[in-house]
């Protein structure tokens, strides 16, 4: 499975998403991905800043980055792993 998300550039990414960030978690991704805040994505998602906040931290731990730029880089393979 892969995702494409635009980053306000009009460009199109695309990048293996792992099973482990299936769900809420991609979707937190793919909106940091095009810029959102966590107010804004709890707004899209109907979730607290609080769970947005969580499920960022998730995702950092999980691709093993220390930042939401970092962990953009990893999922869509512009670092390695």
């Amino acid at each position: 499975m892969s995702v494409g998300t635009s980053l306000g550039t009009g460009r199109r990414f695309s990048g293996p998403v792992s099973p482990e960030r299936a769900g809420r978690q991609l979707e937190v991704l793919e909106l940091l991905a095009s810029g959102k805040s966590a107010r804004h994505i709890g707004t899209e998602l109907y979730l607290s800043q609080a769970t947005v906040r969580n499920l960022t931290r998730a995702l950092l731990q999980g691709l093993g980055a220390h930042s939401q730029l970092e962990a953009l880089a990893r999922e869509f393979g512009l670092l390695a792993p």
